[in-house]
């Protein structure tokens, strides 16, 4: 054999070798003896061509694994991965799967997605598994799935539901704010306002909270107490709807508005109707729109025969009077937190309620025997490690007084729990107060509400006072609303 020869048996053997090693790697690797349940067997499954197992076959192994509690919970989701790519007929396969939804075991996350498998292949009998679920969904393409087979069927699940489902989600997108409409007027067979509206004159339906934040965020107020008006009422709701729509121009915008509106009508007329005539009085003279809030400042000042009426010039001059006498330097732009807080330059967003409740609350911080308690309270909370004071500042006696609640639970020194007594009491209180006493500030810029004590207001729809600690023995007093509005009344010492 030539040299020449020799070589070319070398290279063809190489290339034998080659090939085979090429054919072991893409084309000869050795299937599983079980049918895929992952999608990387799956698509081997596909390429080798393999007839070993069916399409049915694959499907019920592989929905037997998502009901196996002893798999893990990653394992259980690859074996619905293949499912959602195996080309069969669900009739088999689908009700076995939805026993996954009922079974306590079943790990969140495999619920969940189950869930959205069933959803997707219009799989019936899903409405409590979907009421349940959609609340806590946060995967856009996880929600968008619930409410399309919500929209197909709009029987399986009660209008309160629906109610309690679309007030509760927050931010909305516009995809599901339509299907909410759509659901619930498929649902009612009325406009989603009516039907919502007959919902709260309804004695068996339990969303009446929900249901008026829906109307009172999406309709106009005048058109709202325009529907509320019209309505021949048959529950308590409707009752109360009516009679503040009618007396006070106000319709509630949430569901603690709605029930403080139904327990302070349940307290009798008389002190709504003494109340009715101070609103009407400010609505005359200064456009003032009232809200529940306002009403425990409204109800005293109007049974106080000692208070005298002050108009807006008198109160803004008093209140301005006693900043001055409180602050170290006058300032004709004061910023706390990055937020105006200077009085003057802010009292045209004031209402006249806020009004009053600054003139109350800075008689308040002259009184010494006030100071002197605050400063107790501030030595002793400076001492306690474990949570803020805080407590309400009511009407009593022709004044403004602070009670202390103590808290719910002591969570840090830097955070005041409210307790559910507290709660419930700011539906009848001017404001409520949180001590910032743990540290003596020393950066001035910082003092006053922080972003959750201005969430709590406006959650709460209730004003609020900070007390800060300052340095020289000094006291700082910020007020704030629900509406973001906070204005410093300046510092002082006993």
């Amino acid at each position: 054999m030539t040299p020449m020869q020799t070589i070319a048996k070398i290279r063809f053997s190489c290339l034998l070798l080659l090939a085979s090693a090429v054919s072991v790697m893409v084309g000869c690797q050795q299937l599983p003896s079980h049918p895929p349940q992952t999608v990387a067997e799956f698509l081997q499954h596909q390429r080798a061509g393999d007839q070993d197992f069916t399409p049915n076959m694959i499907a019920l192994h592989n929905a037997h694994r998502i009901l196996n509690d002893g798999l893990a919970a990653n394992d259980r989701l690859e074996s619905l991965r293949v499912l959602e790519r195996v080309d069969v007929a669900g009739e088999q396969t689908y009700p076995t799967l939805a026993t996954v939804l009922t079974q306590r075991q079943t790990p969140p996350e495999v619920r969940r997605q189950v869930l959205a498998f069933l959803a997707e292949r219009n799989c019936p009998s899903l409405g409590e598994h979907i009421a349940n679920v959609l609340p806590q969904a946060d995967d856009p393409q996880l929600r968008s799935a619930l409410l399309k087979w919500l929209t197909k069927h709009p029987a399986r699940v009660s209008l309160a539901s629906l109610v309690k489902l679309w007030a509760a989600e927050k931010p909305i997108s516009d995809e599901s704010e339509i299907r909410y409409r759509q659901l619930v007027e498929r649902t009612s067979g009325k406009s989603w306002p009516d039907a919502l509206l007959d919902g709260l004159n309804t004695r068996e339906f339990f969303a009446r909270g929900s249901a008026i934040e829906i109307l009172s965020s999406r309709l106009e107020a005048d058109r709202l107490r325009q529907k509320i008006s019209a309505l021949q009422p048959h529950t308590q709701a409707v009752g109360v709807l009516k009679y503040f729509s009618e007396h006070f121009e106000y319709t509630p915008k949430t569901r603690r508005e709605l029930l403080s509106a139904v327990i302070l009508h349940r307290k009798g007329a008389a002190r709504l109707a003494t109340a009715e005539r101070v609103v009407n009085r400010w609505r005359k003279a200064y456009d003032y729109r009232f809200n529940i809030h306002d009403f425990h400042l409204v109800s005293r000042l109007a049974g106080d025969p000692l208070r005298k009426p002050m108009s807006r010039a008198q109160m803004i001059l008093e209140i301005s009077q006693g900043i001055i006498k409180r602050r170290a330097a006058r300032h004709k732009r004061l910023f706390r937190r990055g937020r105006l807080v200077d009085f003057a330059s802010q009292t045209e967003s004031l209402s006249i309620a806020d009004l009053w409740n600054l003139v109350l609350i800075s008689e308040m911080l002259d009184r010494p025997r006030f100071r002197r308690m605050l400063r107790v309270t501030a030595r002793r909370d400076m001492a306690e490690r474990l949570t803020r004071c805080g407590g309400l500042i009511r009407y009593e006696q022709g004044r403004a007084e602070a009670k202390i609640y103590l808290p719910a639970a002591k969570r840090g020194d830097d955070r005041y729990i409210p307790t559910r007594r507290m709660l419930k009491d700011t539906l009848d209180s001017l404001c409520y107060f949180v001590g910032h006493f743990s540290k003596v500030v020393e950066n001035v810029s910082i003092i006053g509400p922080g972003e959750k004590e201005l969430a709590f207001a406006a959650k709460y729809n209730i004003c609020g006072v900070v007390f800060t600690t300052l340095s020289g023995g000094r006291l700082n007093v910020t007020y704030f609303t629900p509406e973001g509005i906070v204005v410093d009344l300046g510092n002082f010492r006993d």
